[in-house]
């Protein structure tokens, strides 16, 4: 029950890690304007990789070669000029010296990383690269990149290595720095583990936001398969009524005179509300709405509030590049959620 009275989120659980977090906040004013030059390269992945072929640049040189991994046939190359920040991955047929049927190159201060290596202190397994990570019977090779900006921004590229290389799933991370695969259940069948930033900065600072966990499973279809929620990992059991008497209590601060969120949108009101959703309780996110709002210290003034602040968290919940799974697992939805429109998402 932790999991869904909390706010903050910790260094132990998945998130943004503190060297990280720090490190990028650091280099705000350097990176800001080419960071996004990489994310712009990564948006051009091709289905097909061997048709992603980027003219050759000095990055992608020997010298500037920080991991190589040999899986399923094909020889992955990871390159980053540490004088100019550019980074390069490049894969190449049998062998380093074979013909090059992938690359991608970043004019910024972002990397690319292969596999994925343990992390003891944050529960991420070493996972041995060609491990069939989405249950389709063939290899897997795990890339990861970051586009070098402060605070943003992940992502997981999935490439299937038989029968053909190709891009069979990527995964956008967010914010987070933490997100990984691992055999939750032991069976050899690996799910992602990551976080939701939907919400990351809505009315409150980043430490404040919630980023609530997610859990996803590959699913196969005709279309090549993508991942989607796997809601029967990310439920928690229900709080206790002492519990939910805790957080209503804290949540109904956000109304007091004074305070930073004074109108009602406190971030310990909507980030538990957030939290509930994605464990499995959107019931009792709508409860904690509403016995929040109608606490006795408060003018009942503001009842008509309570539909445009809902309108808006749902809209704003609804630009989710999960609200496709989501939507399905929300009961009892209020009139008012169920009638917002998704918000606008900044360009």
């Amino acid at each position: 029950m932790t999991g869904i009275i909390k706010v903050k989120i910790c260094a132990g659980k998945l998130g943004l890690s503190r060297t990280r977090r720090a490190a990028r906040t650091a280099a705000m004013g350097i990176v800001a304007i080419a960071a996004s030059a990489l994310l712009r390269a990564q948006t051009t992945v091709d289905l097909h990789p061997q048709r992603t072929i980027d003219p050759y640049s000095d990055v992608c040189y020997w010298l500037n070669l920080k991991e190589a991994s040999i899986a399923g046939g094909w020889d992955f190359h990871a390159y980053k000029d540490g004088d100019t920040g550019k980074a390069c991955l490049e894969i190449r047929r049998g062998s380093r010296d074979g013909p090059v049927v992938y690359r991608k190159t970043g004019e910024s201060f972002g990397e690319f990383r292969l596999g994925q290596k343990a992390n003891p202190a944050y529960d991420i397994p070493r996972i041995e690269d060609g491990t069939d990570l989405t249950g389709r019977g063939t290899p897997d090779m795990i890339v990861s990149t970051w586009s070098g900006g402060p605070h943003c921004c992940f992502y997981h590229m999935i490439f299937e290595l038989k029968p053909e290389l190709k891009v069979v799933a990527r995964i956008d991370d967010g914010d987070g720095d933490l997100a990984h695969f691992a055999d939750l259940d032991g069976d050899g069948h690996y799910y992602y583990k990551g976080n939701d930033w939907t919400f990351a900065y809505w009315d409150a600072s980043l430490e404040d936001s919630a980023a609530p966990a997610v859990v996803l499973r590959f699913v196969d279809d005709d279309q090549g398969g993508h991942y989607h929620i796997a809601m029967d990992k990310m439920r928690t059991p229900e709080p206790t009524p002492e519990q939910l008497d805790k957080v209503i209590q804290d949540a109904g601060k956000a109304f007091v005179d004074g305070s930073n969120f004074g109108d009602g949108t406190g971030s310990k009101l909507w980030s538990n509300m957030v939290n509930m959703i994605y464990t499995g309780h959107s019931n009792l996110a709508w409860k904690l709405l509403d016995d929040t709002w109608l606490t006795p210290n408060r003018s009942l003034a503001q009842a008509p509030n309570k539909d445009k602040f809902l309108s808006g968290f749902c809209s704003q919940l609804k630009t989710s590049q999960y609200w496709g799974d989501m939507e399905k697992t929300l009961e009892d939805v209020p009139s008012a959620c169920t009638v917002a429109k998704p918000a606008s998402r900044e360009k």
